[in-house]
């Protein structure tokens, strides 16, 4: 009836991810508050993650990405020509639709 006393019951290793901050091995609950840290990170990162994505459909569901993506292509094939404001970018928009119609339902 030996108990096994050649490790202490504390020295289990805890899953930690990289980017964890570091606490002092010698610090009594500094693995627990590592694993802490680190679970946070990844919370905050799905967080980030998931935020990020409603802003890219919000955008793409106004149109504002749109503008964005044709003030980039003007800017690359009309360097010198001012670039349009949001309204007056409405405003050619419009005018192609209406010059151009095309027979669909969206």
């Amino acid at each position: 009836m030996s108990a096994d006393t050649s490790r202490p019951a504390t020295a289990e290793p805890v899953p930690v991810r990289a980017r964890a901050e570091r606490v002092p091995a010698w610090s009594r609950g500094g693995r627990v508050q590592l694993r802490l840290r680190a679970e946070g990170d990844r919370v905050r990162a799905l967080m980030v993650r998931a935020l990020r994505g409603l802003r890219w459909y919000l955008r793409e569901l106004t149109g504002e990405a749109e503008y964005d993506r044709y003030c980039e292509r003007h800017r690359r094939h009309h360097p010198l020509a001012p670039v349009p404001t949001p309204r007056e970018y409405q405003r050619i928009r419009a005018q192609h639709h209406e010059r151009h119609p095309q027979s669909r339902c969206c």
